[in-house]
């Protein structure tokens, strides 16, 4: 529910109990309905707004790499980045998580690709 409330555009959920009761809070837009946003996939967006929020700049730039047709290996991205093989394992994971890259192969030959949804 978090992911599809900033996908849209909207604030997330919160959560209160000020009445006495247990609340779940749907913040809408307000005043500001320019703020909307069509889901992704509609307007050609491809990694989701509630995706990105999770990325650090360094994630965003090996996520641009990758939607853009790049196969990407840790031993690159060291080079590229100028980190440590386990910073970069811990970023394919995330983005493995997120739904942004997919895993091909094992040992010395791994390397990451855009994960492209079914």
């Amino acid at each position: 529910m978090h992911d599809k409330m900033i996908d849209h555009g909207l604030d997330q959920t919160r959560l209160a109990t000020d009445t006495g009761y247990f609340q779940v809070i749907f913040p809408g837009p307000g005043d500001n309905v320019e703020r909307l946003r069509v889901p992704t996939g509609q307007t050609g967006e491809i990694v989701p707004p509630s995706a990105q929020e999770q990325l650090n700049n360094r994630q965003k730039k090996m996520a641009a790499l990758l939607v853009k047709g790049e196969e990407l290996t840790s031993q690159k991205c060291e080079k590229l980045f100028a980190v440590t093989r386990d910073t970069t394992n811990r970023d394919f994971l995330l983005l493995i998580e997120l739904g942004i890259a997919e895993k091909k192969g094992a040992g010395r030959a791994t390397r990451y690709v855009f994960h492209r949804a079914k």
